[in-house]
């Protein structure tokens, strides 16, 4: 039992970089919500990269800009929805995406202010699709993340926004209830690109066999 535990941690351990994806961490403060009492729309600035794999990056902040991060969600505070990362400069690299920096969708989302975001709350959404922007993807990659190899133009994540109560952005609304965005966080996980998934799928079948031999001897 002690081999198999060993053979396979040393496994994971020799596996490609590029098929243990590292996810990117963004942060945004600023923006604001208008909610018409189906869709709810939410647009924030000051959109940061903080980090790749947990690790603090100060210095891949970006310019910012209004409307960084684009969200819509309908029908109601629950229902599915759109993210969209729109061209924003950052500081490395070529300094600006070639199209939007991410786009994603999402089937549902939870709000923890009830079913009208007038009294402010959370909104938390899993993506089920999302692209990341193939600029981005090259510039990261160069600075030594994905092992270096630029990840396939695809992402899995999740966002979560705190989105102020009804009235303080810009005092009222005349037509919808609206508010300031506190804060976001989002996580985005790049697809590896199918070469390392190949790499790593050949060296599971390849342990695979190695122990059903030893198992059989």
């Amino acid at each position: 039992m002690r081999k198999v535990v060993l053979i396979a941690a040393l496994a994971f351990i020799l596996a490609p970089v590029g098929a243990r994806a590292d996810s990117v961490e963004f942060t945004g403060l600023g923006g604001a919500w208008a909610w018409d009492g189906t869709t709810l729309i939410i647009g924030t600035s000051n959109l940061s990269i903080v980090g790749v794999n947990g690790s603090t990056l100060s210095a891949l902040t970006s310019v910012g800009g209004s409307n960084d991060i684009i969200v819509t969600v309908s029908p109601g505070v629950t229902g599915g929805g759109s993210v969209d990362v729109v061209q924003s400069n950052y500081s490395f690299g070529v300094g600006q995406c070639t199209s939007d920096c991410f786009l994603g969708s999402f089937t549902s989302s939870t709000f923890s202010g009830g079913s009208d975001p007038g009294s402010g709350g959370v909104l938390t959404m899993a993506f089920v699709s999302g692209s990341v922007d193939s600029q981005l993807l090259t510039d990261l990659a160069g600075l030594g993340f994905f092992g270096g190899v630029v990840p396939a133009n695809g992402a899995t994540g999740f966002l979560t926004l705190t989105i102020d109560p009804k009235g303080t952005f810009n005092g009222q609304c005349p037509l919808q209830e609206c508010g300031a965005v506190g804060s976001l966080d989002m996580s985005v996980t790049p697809v590896p690109e199918p070469g390392s998934l190949m790499l790593f799928g050949t060296g599971l079948l390849g342990m695979g066999g190695y122990l059903r031999r030893k198992f059989l001897s």
